[in-house]
């Protein structure tokens, strides 16, 4: 049976796959985008963030400790990671997956807030 995370890291190459089939380029014809490396990358460094020093993931969800790390390591500001963290907890890969698309789609790199 397939785990949760290989569903997803499937999920991730159908997304890389639709952008390649766009030559890497936002629908809109914007600047070419490299999002299938910036997401692998991100999403292999927040792996580790998550891991606990015994390598068991952690549960329940620790905020501080996610947002310290993301503060520490990663330069974000407390209030970018809180919303990352609370984007992630409250939406999940499902909708965040589609919104990523969406975003692509459009070429939005930064949002109307400025994180």
């Amino acid at each position: 049976m397939e785990d949760k995370m290989s569903r997803t890291g499937k999920n991730i190459e159908k997304l890389i796959n639709a952008v390649k089939k766009n030559n890497g380029q936002p629908l809109n014809g914007g600047l070419p985008m490299c999002e299938d490396k910036l997401l692998r990358s991100a999403v292999s460094e927040y792996k580790c963030i998550l891991m606990s020093p015994y390598n068991k993931r952690l549960k329940p969800l620790q905020t501080d400790r996610i947002v310290h790390e993301l503060c520490r390591a990663h330069d974000w500001t407390d209030s970018g990671a809180r919303a990352v963290v609370s984007l992630a907890d409250n939406y999940g890969v499902f909708m965040l997956r589609n919104a990523l698309a969406l975003a692509i789609a459009l070429g939005k790199e930064d949002g109307k807030l400025g994180f």
